[in-house]
């Protein structure tokens, strides 16, 4: 029997520490040169391997470490050959690259695992690791396939017994490319020898029609190699599979290779040649959040054909999206509603950053974001688009990663986002350059120039670790996207990483799919650093520190300080510990006495302290559940204006939820005074104004 994914991720969580010994043992290990592998036995072994991979899978497992290797040659041609009898265990052959060709058919547990061979004949196992394609990795990796590895790994496996050649960065390896010479360039040119650019378009139009758009792609790329009489439009069906596979930056520079080319044509088919580049043009740049440049190609393609809808429309949404950029005009009721329809995360939105927002650096505090003016409480500053996400999906194998920067173990939902993350860094080096610049702890320098298309798997795991936020962070009260599926996330937003924390913060947050949110939650004076919560304020202050930690600082906010200093602190956390969260169970069991007792109780720890005083929202949370249930509606609204002064300052979205809850006991209670009263300071309430129409709980008490 499988174990349970809880009980899996208990399991790990004490693995975490046996895992980073085992590293630290491998890496000491001195380099040394390996026996060679015997072809015939090795091909038994590894089609057994792949006969089992897929049997008894309860879960996968792999490690995020900042001691990953990526190389950061982007151009092979810099690199000199080598080959695996001259490769040395746990050494990085830097300045080196290894042609190789796949000799079995793969197979895929957590990396995608291949038997190659070099130009020499020797053999070696091969593992490429946050593989973007996984549906179809045996089509674009079949037996033949010829590989280009940069500075190739042959590493110890974690037993210390196997060997591998390891790649962890999409942009180490290079796939059945035509510009080298050497043997197997020259097997492949006599095996295909026979065919020409007009088959191999042909075959990239078939997988283009099946959706197989990476292996499309292949083949279009092939024909280039065979001289074809038309290039242009090779480049032109490029861009259209790159842009299916959301790779705008290579779309958009295909589709103007094919403008260039399209522009020495004499026939007269020019102008509808041009129309259809622009437009591909005009979509990579709408992908690529250019949205001047998008308005700008969309408005090309219409003076060569007025009539054409898709530019038509495409030029509506870029113009919105440029003033969504600059205005911070949403109609997020709009948005709401097309995040319910389709109930997919992924919104289309531009970001936006209020006009009083500037990034300073120093170096205590390194990038953090300050007020160039006054900020009125309850302003929209920050509207931000998710860069990447991830989510559990339980059709599929989970994968949990042992976190050796955190020491934390992580969900399926961070691999699925990281792997995500990899292939926006390759294929969207604009965009990258933002996410390189987010902090990514003390063993790297925020701003090393990193290579366009390189991918950088140490440093961004690195970032991810210190900026993503979970699903608990991705639940907020009035947020329409469910608590339940919120849990099962994992996102990376790049703007709002630059915020500090502070558990008191100055802002707050919510969510409509992929879009967070941030607003003033009071009033931010000029030259005030903006500050957001990494964990909410009302946990306790060990809870709090603890989870810091990993941020590799101490909160010195006004409430960490008051925290540390109070001497009655641990006799509180003690109290609140006897008692679970709010339920029917819970509250069954308790007499409306003890409850009293227990509010008393935890109130006389506050005896000598009058600010944040969220130790009795627990109690008080315990106390009107149980008046709701025994319909003492006026009891029920009194106990939420207490918990409204505890955080009505502090907690926004939660002040705005426990004004509407006390409406709804006076309504209840047929008191039109009180209820007439907490309607208008429920209204007053600036989330309440910013976000009437996206919330459930509003839309269904008015």
């Amino acid at each position: 029997m499988n174990p349970s994914l809880e009980d899996f991720m208990e399991f790990m969580k004490l693995e975490v520490e046996q895992a980073r010994k085992t590293e630290k043992k491998i890496r000491e290990i001195p380099p040394f040169y390996p026996q060679k592998k015997i072809r015939y036995q090795r091909s038994i072994e590894f089609n057994i391997v792949r006969e089992n991979s897929g049997q008894n899978q309860g879960f996968k497992q792999t490690y995020v470490t900042a001691n990953k290797h990526s190389s950061k040659v982007e151009d092979l041609s810099l690199l000199k050959p080598t080959v695996i009898k001259s490769m040395m265990v746990g050494k990085i052959n830097y300045g080196r690259y290894l042609i190789c060709r796949v000799i079995e058919e793969p197979y895929l547990v957590t990396a995608v695992s291949l038997l190659i061979e070099d130009e020499n004949g020797d053999i070696e196992d091969f593992s490429i690791y946050s593989y973007a394609n996984e549906n179809n990795y045996k089509e674009l990796l079949p037996k033949g396939t010829i590989i280009f590895i940069k500075e190739p790994f042959l590493k110890l496996a974690k037993d210390g017994m196997g060997r591998m050649i390891r790649v962890d960065s999409l942009s180490d390896i290079l796939i059945d490319d035509f510009k080298f010479s050497g043997k197997f360039r020259n097997e492949l040119i006599q095996l295909q020898r026979n065919k020409n650019a007009d088959e191999f378009k042909k075959n990239g139009n078939d997988f283009y029609s099946k959706k197989k758009y990476e292996l499309a792609l292949r083949c279009y790329k092939l024909a280039l190699n065979f001289n074809p009489n038309k290039p242009f439009l090779l480049y032109l069906n490029c861009s259209a599979a790159n842009l299916e596979l959301k790779l705008f930056s290579q779309a958009y520079s295909e589709a103007k290779k094919a403008v260039d080319l399209i522009m020495t044509e004499k026939t007269d088919d020019v102008a509808k040649l041009l129309e259809k580049a622009r437009f591909r043009i005009a979509k990579a740049a709408y992908g690529m959040r250019q949205w001047k440049n998008a308005i700008e190609n969309a408005q090309e393609c219409l003076k060569l054909n007025p009539n054409n809808q898709e530019s038509l429309e495409l030029l509506q949404l870029a113009k919105t999206r440029g003033k969504e950029q600059l205005t911070g005009e949403y109609d997020f009721s709009k948005l709401y509603e097309k995040f319910l329809s389709d109930k997919k995360y992924d919104l289309d939105v531009a970001d936006y950053q209020h006009k009083d927002l500037l990034i300073q650096e120093n170096s205590l505090k390194g990038k953090h974001i300050i007020a160039k003016a006054d900020i009125p409480k309850g302003t929209i500053i920050v509207v931000s688009k998710a860069f990447s996400f991830g989510t559990y999906d339980e059709t599929k194998v989970p994968v949990i990663s042992m976190n050796l920067i955190t020491n934390l173990t992580d969900p399926p939902s961070c691999y699925e986002s990281q792997t995500i993350l990899f292939k926006n860094i390759h294929g969207n080096p604009l965009l990258a350059k933002e996410v390189y610049s987010l902090y990514s702890g003390k063993s790297f320098d925020r701003n090393e120039i990193i290579p366009d298309h390189i991918v950088d798997v140490s440093r961004l795991e690195c970032i991810y670790s210190m900026n993503a936020f979970s699903g608990e962070d991705f639940f907020s009260m009035i947020n329409p996207n469910k608590k339940e599926n919120a849990s099962k996330t994992s996102w990376l937003w790049i703007y709002p990483s630059l915020f500090n924390h502070s558990c008191i913060a100055n802002t707050s947050r919510n969510f409509i799919g992929d879009i967070m949110i941030l607003s003033s939650c009071r009033a931010i004076k000029k030259d005030e650093e903006i500050t957001t919560n990494y964990i909410a304020c009302v946990t306790s202050f060990e809870d709090r520190k603890k989870y810091l930690s990993k941020y590799e600082f101490d909160c010195c906010c006004e409430l960490c300080e008051i925290d540390r200093n109070d001497t009655k602190r641990k006799e509180r956390e003690k109290l609140l510990a006897k008692f679970k969260s709010p339920n029917p169970e819970t509250i069954n069991v308790l007499t409306e006495k003890k409850i009293l007792d227990f509010i008393k109780s935890v109130e006389k720890t506050y005896e000598k302290r009058q600010k944040y005083r969220f130790g009795l929202l627990k109690p008080l949370a315990l106390l009107q559940n149980y008046l709701i249930m025994n319909m003492r509606f006026e009891e029920y609204a009194k106990s939420h204006i207490e918990t409204y002064e505890i955080v009505k300052d502090i907690l926004p979205d939660m002040a705005c939820l426990t004004a509407l809850k006390t409406y709804q006991g006076y309504k209840f209670a047929l008191n039109s005074k009180e209820s007439d009263k907490w309607l208008e300071i429920t209204k007053e309430n600036d989330v309440f104004k910013n976000f009437k129409l996206i919330s459930e709980r509003f839309r269904d008490f008015f």
